[in-house]
């Protein structure tokens, strides 16, 4: 794949990312079904085979697979089609799924009312679900969710999706025209996560559990791995250095995840490394992530 500029119908200039072929990539449709059984089975409470999902054996989970695939397919499908059918359609496109997540969001809030309602009467499970402020105040709780800001549990990764499709059209127009900038404002944003705790409030207190600014910088980076960052990337990735960093790494990670369940492993943890990885917070994406 590569970035070029071609001339549009009216005779303009059209910046455009070429994709070799445009047949869907299986793997691509493997790997989020995959995650997309992770993600159930991870919230399947006492569930055997969550022991087989991957936030068992690292830091990491399906989440980060799903957000990171997510913007590498977003390129394909918008970056990929922009050449053809230019600007404002790609545009208009983007734009549309993320209505498209946010009116799903809002059903599937009302569905969710509803089955607590039924399931405990309107005085069971509020508290686990955090559907108890909807129901001592629905007019306040439906104004916030409308605004992204409520958000029952198991909810909350769609409000960020919205906003990282609405925002998709600017980071696709700065990945073809400036990918330099472009990443350098995604790793800005994440850093002003870690080190000043930005982050897009909720309601009534805290904040979003995805945080998109920090999130958004696994979307951004899958777009730019798959308009130009896999070629400039390959011999690096491929390099037999970065097989044994990586080796080295995952296993640092296994040891650590199984430590909190296997109580002797703690041991095998120094303070000293336990004070530079701690807390490692989903919320803000933790770099050890």
């Amino acid at each position: 794949m590569e970035a070029v500029t071609d001339h549009s119908r009216k005779g303009g200039m059209v910046p455009a990312v070429h994709i070799d072929g445009d047949r869907r990539d299986l793997r691509l449709d493997a790997c989020r079904g995959l995650a997309l059984w992770f993600i159930f089975i991870d919230h399947v409470p006492g569930n055997a085979f969550a022991w087989l999902t991957l936030r068992n054996y690292g830091f990491s989970d399906t989440t980060e697979v799903f957000v990171f695939v997510s913007g590498y397919t977003c390129m394909l499908a918008y970056g990929g089609a922009l050449r053809e059918q230019g600007w404002p359609t790609i545009v208009t496109r983007s734009l549309r799924r993320g209505v498209e997540i946010y009116a799903a969001f809002l059903l599937l809030l009302i569905g969710y009312f509803v089955l607590i309602w039924l399931a405990g009467g309107g005085s069971r499970y509020l508290d686990e679900t955090n559907t108890r402020f909807f129901f001592e105040n629905p007019g306040a709780s439906l104004m916030h969710a409308v605004v992204l800001q409520y958000t029952p549990v198991n909810t909350d990764i769609l409000p960020t999706f919205v906003m990282l499709h609405l925002a998709f059209p600017v980071v696709l127009w700065l990945l073809i025209r400036h990918p330099a900038a472009a990443l350098a404002v995604s790793f800005l944003l994440y850093l002003m996560v870690q080190l000043f705790s930005w982050q897009v409030p909720a309601w009534p207190t805290g904040e979003l559990y995805f945080n998109p600014l920090a999130w958004q910088i696994l979307f951004v980076f899958g777009a730019w791995y798959a308009d130009r960052g896999a070629g400039r990337l390959r011999r690096i990735v491929q390099s037999r250095a970065m097989l044994w960093l990586a080796a080295l790494y995952l296993a640092f990670s296994l040891v650590v995840t199984l430590s909190w369940q296997i109580e002797p492993l703690k041991w095998l943890i120094p303070d000293v490394v336990s004070r530079l990885i701690y807390p490692i917070y989903k919320s803000h994406l933790a770099p050890v992530r």
